[in-house]
């Protein structure tokens, strides 16, 4: 007798996402079993009674197993460790699918929140466009700038302090491989980002209507030099323009040959990784390239429209199009080489020339499973007994473990 049909599997799957993911891990492969048992033969999705019922189910396990609405709000807006009995839930929260983008604009979000109350309360109407554009602009220096956030906050609030219980949800130091970001995912980021900005900085640099320039002012009394920032009114400026974008163009064809040359002569003889594992872009990453376009192409845009004056659409132009050659060549050898060729081993052959390093193991945070321990009872102690890397180290323990 066949198994279900996998399209009836990928279903259950689907709607078993209102579930916690800690929940699916222990139920979920039971629970999936009775729905093809109870489905008719050959059905091919679950029907939308049952579905229904797993979303009210999965929601109200959510309700039921999430902290109480103060420490719930302190831990997202404020950072705040949610008690100990509710471990689990963060651990769901910072290892789920959306948890960098969780992390990353909670912040954002609560000063948006509150810069929107302050109005209010002084009885102002709220300016939404400077509350959009900070709160852009915070979203984008959580999201790139400090890409180690969601990490931080998972030892923050995984990891057991002196003293706490080791309950579900905890998590302990340990080596573990080191993420590095897909060669096809990285260069394909790059080349579409390049791709965007190359003929709208250069549309700018072309149109704009004014320019920030230098100027000298009346000298001041001790003799000294004074200098002043203007705005002046550009005029015949499409040929010079046109001559520097196309000496960006050559410059960026000698850079993608010197490129292709590189990367043809490393890629095959680049070392082996055991201390590397290759995952692909992330939301995170994706989100904050995609705000970090869009914020460009809207100062772009002002400056082509003349509300602010010219400043980095010269330079964007001239860096886009010199580089759009070399994301190109760097896109095609990763789209055609091997899946376990890292952004990071691509970069590091075309900017000096030479094989990648090899990665050492990072530390990292794994799951710590309940269990009696020798001569302890279960739950109370535990060991950490982390191996070792290459080169030696121990895996690091939290102060309290030492």
């Amino acid at each position: 007798m066949s198994g279900p049909d996998p399209r009836f599997e990928r279903s259950v799957a689907f709607w078993l996402r209102a579930y916690p993911r800690r929940w699916r891990a222990a139920r979920g492969a039971e629970l999936a079993a009775v729905a093809a048992d109870l489905a008719r033969p050959g059905a091919v999705r679950l029907d939308l009674r049952s579905a229904a019922g797993l979303v009210a189910g999965g929601w109200a396990t959510r309700w039921r197993t999430r902290p109480p609405l103060r420490d719930y709000l302190l831990y997202r807006f404020a950072d705040r460790r949610v008690p100990v009995e509710h471990r689990a839930w963060a651990a769901d929260d910072l290892e789920g699918r959306f948890a960098g983008l969780r992390v990353g604009l909670s912040g954002p979000v609560g000063a948006a929140a509150g810069m929107l109350i302050a109005r209010r309360w002084e009885g102002e109407p709220p300016d939404w466009a400077f509350v959009g554009l900070f709160s852009a602009l915070l979203a984008t220096m959580w999201l790139v700038i400090w890409p180690g956030r969601l990490e931080k906050s998972r030892r923050k609030h995984l990891v057991p302090q002196q003293g706490e219980p080791l309950v579900d949800g905890t998590r302990v130091y340990e080596w573990v491989p080191r993420d590095r970001v897909a060669a096809r995912a990285g260069t394909l980021t790059t080349l579409l980002a390049t791709a965007l900005l190359a003929p709208a900085a250069s549309v700018a640099w072309l149109v704009a209507p004014r320019r920030v320039a230098t100027v000298a002012c009346a000298p001041p009394d001790d003799g000294g030099g004074c200098f002043e920032t203007v705005s002046l009114t550009r005029h015949g400026a499409v040929g010079p323009v046109l001559a520097a974008l196309a000496v960006a163009l050559l410059v960026g064809g000698a850079v993608a040959w010197l490129a292709a040359r590189r990367l043809d002569r490393q890629v095959p003889v680049r070392p082996f990784q055991p201390a590397r594992r290759v995952v692909g872009l992330g939301l995170r990453r994706a989100a904050g390239t995609g705000l970090v376009v869009v914020l460009v192409l809207a100062d772009l845009a002002a400056e082509a429209t003349g509300r602010i004056d010219l400043w980095a659409g010269a330079v964007l132009a001239v860096v886009a199009l010199a580089l759009l050659p070399a994301c190109a060549v760097t896109w095609r050898v990763a789209s055609r080489g091997p899946s376990d060729l890292a952004w990071s081993d691509v970069r590091r052959i075309v900017w000096t020339g030479h094989a990648p390093v090899v990665d050492q193991h990072g530390t990292g945070l794994v799951p710590f499973v309940l269990g009696p321990a020798p001569a302890t009872p279960a739950g109370q102690a535990v060991a950490v007994t982390g191996g070792a890397r290459a080169d030696g180290a121990e895996a690091p323990r939290p102060d309290w473990l030492h």
